[in-house]
C-alpha cells in the first residue's frame, strides 16, 4: 500500500512533466483505482501497453524524485512539524 501511496504523491509533485498519456494512465491507475483493463478499453490499446506506459511513467517519477528530492524534503517537514505540534 505504500508504495501505491508514494506514486500518487509523486504524481501530484512532478506529474505535469510525465507524457500525456502517462499522465493520464497513471491518475486513472492510482488515484481512480481503474484496472489495466478498464485503461486499455478507454485508451482503446492492449493491456501491455497500459502497463507499459504506468512503468514508464512511474521510473520517471522515481528518477525525478532521485534528482530533486521534494517528496523527501516534504516527508521530512510533515515529521518535523508534527514534533514540534506534539
Amino acid at each position: 500500500m505504500e508504495e501505491k501511496v508514494k506514486i500518487s504523491m509523486l504524481w501530484q509533485i512532478y506529474g505535469k512533466l510525465l507524457t500525456e498519456k502517462q499522465y493520464e494512465m497513471i491518475d486513472d491507475y492510482y488515484n481512480n483505482d481503474l484496472s489495466l483493463s478498464e485503461l486499455a478499453e478507454n485508451h482503446d490499446i492492449t493491456r501491455q501497453a497500459v502497463r507499459d506506459n504506468i512503468k514508464k511513467g512511474e521510473n520517471k517519477l522515481f528518477e525525478l524524485e532521485e534528482k530533486l528530492r521534494y517528496y523527501e524534503k516534504d516527508v521530512r517537514t510533515r515529521k518535523a512539524n508534527t514534533r514540534n505540534i506534539s
